[in-house]
């Protein structure tokens, strides 16, 4: 790989850690999950918000302009729609019991969730993560400075680009998932549903966000 490349595969890593590294609805539906379901949903829910980050990359360094133009056109349907989605995920979670589901083992829990509770898993975070707003604007910005510094970008820029910024993003997300399933049989279920009470607030609140992005 030549230094070139690598140059992009670096900038790839650091916006992909911009986008992921923050606290927003995707981090923590992607620990919520974990906590409720067990890591193999939040592996899942991790690597679907990566694939929409993946999506919206190559989009971007292959066709600056589609992208910009679909994203200015689309914006307030986009910011309508993701409120919406959040605010209806904050709320089921908030009023979710919790069960003592969790402190069953492992292999029972992994055999309790069904493969179409993972694909849905995987399905609703990545048009989630490509309606979200916050997503979308890191990764404008860093295309149109591309774009404005008038870069010969070639092929292996952009392949390395793209491959830095998902390893930078699924990385992270994995390792809250992680994370969350280390501490995952030390909770109780009280405090469960207090985490519970919590996303779901957060996640609401970022539905407002969104929706405030209208006016």
């Amino acid at each position: 790989m030549s230094e070139l490349h690598l140059d992009f595969f670096w900038q790839g890593l650091a916006i992909g850690l911009a986008v992921a590294a923050p606290v927003g609805p995707i981090s923590i539906l992607c620990i919520q999950r974990t906590l409720k379901k067990g890591i193999l949903s939040g592996y899942v829910s991790a690597l679907g918000a990566s694939f929409g980050d993946v999506l919206y990359t190559a989009l971007g360094v292959f066709s600056l302009t589609l992208f910009a133009s679909s994203f200015l056109h689309q914006a307030t349907f986009l910011n309508v729609l993701s409120g919406g989605i959040l605010c209806y995920l904050g709320l089921k979670i908030f009023f979710e019991k919790s069960t003592l589901f969790f402190r069953l083992n492992e292999l029972h829990s992994a055999l309790s969730i069904s493969k179409h509770d993972l694909l849905r898993d995987y399905i609703t975070i990545v048009l989630l993560d490509l309606v979200n707003p916050m997503t979308v604007l890191p990764f404008l910005a860093v295309f149109m400075e591309l774009c404005t510094a008038n870069l010969e970008i070639n092929i292996g820029d952009k392949l390395g680009f793209i491959l830095g910024v998902f390893l930078s993003g699924i990385l992270w997300r994995l390792f809250l998932v992680a994370s969350a399933h280390s501490i995952r049989e030390h909770l109780s279920v009280q405090q469960l549903q207090w985490i519970n009470w919590l996303s779901g607030i957060m996640i609401i609140a970022f539905g407002f966000v969104a929706f405030s992005m209208v006016f």
